[in-house]
C-alpha cells in the first residue's frame, strides 16, 4: 500500500480513531495507559471529537481502512479564542509510519487552519520524537521544552507553536 487520501472524519470514524490513540500512547507520552482508565479516557476523546470547534481529518488507504488521524481541537474554553487557537493531535497506525502520513495529516490541518482563521497551532510532543521536529520545520514555528512535573505524572516535553501564515 502506498497511495491514501484523506478526508473529514465522520462519527463513525471515532472507533478506529480511539483505537490508533489507544495504541500510540506509549509512544506519545511514555507509558501505556492502565486498563482501568481506557473506558474513562475514551469518554472524553468522544467528548473532544463531538465539539463544534473540532476538526478531525483522516487518512483513508486504498483498501478503505483508516491508517492514520489528525485534529485541530480548541485549546481554550474562551468562546473568543477557541476558534483561532488549536490543539494538534496526530496519530498513525505504525505499520504505515514510513509513507509521511503524519505530515500529510498535518499538511491538510494546516491548510484548513489557514481558511478557517486558525492562527496558531499547538502540539505537545516527546522530545524523542523526530518525525514531528521534521514537520515542524517545514512550518514557521516556535519550540520550548518543558520539563517533567516533579509527581512523575506529566513526563518532560517539547510545546511546538506553528505560526499560520
Amino acid at each position: 500500500m502506498s497511495a491514501f487520501t484523506i478526508r473529514n472524519a465522520h462519527d463513525d470514524d471515532f472507533d478506529r480513531i480511539f483505537e490508533l490513540w489507544l495504541e500510540n500512547q506509549a509512544m506519545a507520552i511514555g507509558q501505556a495507559i492502565e486498563q482501568n482508565q481506557i473506558a474513562a479516557f475514551r469518554a472524553e476523546l468522544l467528548h473532544t471529537f463531538s465539539r463544534s470547534h473540532s476538526h478531525y481529518y483522516v487518512a483513508v488507504s486504498d483498501d478503505n481502512n483508516i491508517i492514520g488521524w489528525q485534529s485541530l481541537t480548541p485549546l481554550f474554553s474562551n468562546p473568543v479564542m477557541d476558534s483561532h487557537i488549536s490543539q494538534s493531535s496526530t496519530y498513525v497506525d505504525k505499520a504505515f509510519f514510513r509513507l509521511n502520513i503524519a505530515h500529510a495529516l498535518f499538511e491538510h490541518a494546516y491548510r484548513a487552519a489557514k481558511n478557517s482563521g486558525i492562527s496558531h497551532i499547538y502540539g505537545w510532543v516527546q522530545p524523542n520524537n523526530k518525525a514531528i521536529h521534521e514537520i515542524a520545520s517545514h512550518f514557521k514555528h516556535y519550540k520550548h521544552s518543558v520539563p517533567g512535573s516533579s509527581n512523575g505524572k506529566v513526563p518532560e516535553f517539547n510545546l511546538y507553536v506553528v505560526v499560520v501564515e
